[in-house]
């Protein structure tokens, strides 16, 4: 059985993850002159692609879990 320690943490994982692709953005968007819009590199895209299936998995596996009322709704 999981315990809702268990479930704190893998939360607390889910928001790490979503702070790194956050940070990822504004990263870009940082390092693009105020004139110009981002400037999105397939390299970029990719690894945001890559972090945001890490937290689709991450959300599939807790929303399956006991303890529903334990949930994120948003972030």
């Amino acid at each position: 059985m999981i315990s809702s320690e268990q479930i704190a943490e893998l939360n607390r994982i889910i928001i790490k993850i979503a702070a790194l692709y956050r940070q990822k953005i504004q990263y870009i968007v940082d390092q693009t002159p105020e004139d110009q819009d981002p400037l999105w590199k397939l390299s970029d895209l990719e690894e945001l692609r890559k972090i945001c299936e890490q937290l689709k998995l991450l959300f599939q596996i807790r929303d399956s879990l006991p303890f529903s009322n334990c949930n994120l709704t948003s972030m």
